[in-house]
C-alpha cells in the first residue's frame, strides 16, 4: 500500500499509526522513524513531535477543546514510544 502513495516506510508507519492504529510494540512506528536512526536524531525527532502535538501548544493554536483529548492521547503514545526506544537502546 505504501508504494501506491510513494511514501517512505517511516512516513507510511506514521500515517498508519495516526489513522488506523498499530501494534504499540513498535515505538519507532509511533515516532515515525526507522529503527536504525541515530540516537541524537531520535531525540531531536521526539522534541519536534512534542512541539507539534503537546496539548498546551494545541490550546495556543486555538484548537477546539474536544480535540484536546486526541492531543493528550497522542502525546502519551509519543512519550511511551520514546521511553521504550531509549530503554531498548540503553539495554543493547
Amino acid at each position: 500500500a505504501k508504494d501506491a502513495f510513494q511514501m517512505s516506510d517511516a512516513c507510511f508507519r506514521r500515517v498508519k499509526a495516526a489513522h488506523v492504529g498499530l501494534d504499540d510494540d513498535d515505538p519507532y512506528a509511533v515516532l515515525g522513524v526507522d529503527p536504525d536512526i541515530e540516537t541524537d536524531v531520535l531525540k531531536t525527532t521526539y522534541r519536534e513531535l512534542v512541539k507539534q502535538h503537546h496539548p498546551d501548544v494545541m490550546i495556543a493554536r486555538g484548537v477546539p477543546a474536544e480535540l484536546l483529548s486526541i492531543a493528550e492521547h497522542r502525546m502519551a503514545a509519543i512519550n511511551t514510544a520514546y521511553e521504550k526506544a531509549m530503554s531498548e537502546r540503553s539495554a543493547a
